[in-house]
């Protein structure tokens, strides 16, 4: 865990700088997960009860929707993810979130996160900090997939590095509220631009 918690110092101090000691104080309330590609990290119709630092990997978080769950967006390395809707307001929502990858978290259950912040001041503005930048990252995502899929995905692409070999049609097709027949044409087009790119 000790690793674990540097990379996270290193990666929060960017945002607002903790001392090593609270750091440490931190580490005893953390608790890590590892999760295979496909492993629900939080089922649909649970109460959140944790809040989940991504170390390593790509996390999906899908929606129950009448056809299913659906890929609603994406969080990777450094981002914070959890069930918002459930979270904040201590409900069973719809929401999945489920390893798209090898995936190495730092969890923080809620109650433990709550006696952190009552008890350090520097934790509880960084935490305040940390929730812009989820807003921030989030916004973000979601302007990328509001755009036209042709345009979007490249850069969808460059900001979750290899996460074109962890998706599947029906994922893109909902990330971008399109259909799998317009996600295979965008593949198919993207292809085509790319080999006569490499032909001139």
């Amino acid at each position: 865990m000790e690793i674990l918690i540097k990379k996270m110092k290193q990666d929060y101090d960017s945002l607002h700088p903790v001392s090593e000691e609270l750091y440490h104080l931190l580490s005893r309330h953390l608790i890590v997960r590892r999760y295979r590609k496909g492993d629900v990290i939080k089922p649909v119709y649970q109460e959140e009860r944790a809040s989940r630092y991504i170390c390593r990997g790509h996390v999906g978080v899908y929606f129950e929707q009448s056809q299913g769950l659906a890929l609603g967006y994406v969080g990777r390395e450094t981002d914070t993810v959890f069930d918002m809707v459930s979270y904040s307001g201590e409900l069973k929502s719809n929401i999945e979130i489920r390893a798209i990858s090898e995936v190495v978290i730092l969890e923080f259950p809620k109650e433990n996160e709550q006696l952190v912040v009552k008890r350090y001041p520097d934790f509880a503005q960084l935490g305040i900090l940390i929730n812009h930048r989820i807003q921030e990252r989030m916004s973000q995502q979601m302007t990328i997939l509001r755009s036209p899929m042709l345009e979007g995905y490249p850069k969808f692409c460059q900001l979750f590095p290899g996460i074109e070999d962890l998706l599947h049609y029906q994922d893109w097709a909902d990330l971008f509220a399109t259909s799998t027949r317009t996600v295979g044409r965008v593949f198919t087009e993207l292809a085509k631009g790319n080999h006569e790119q490499s032909s001139t």
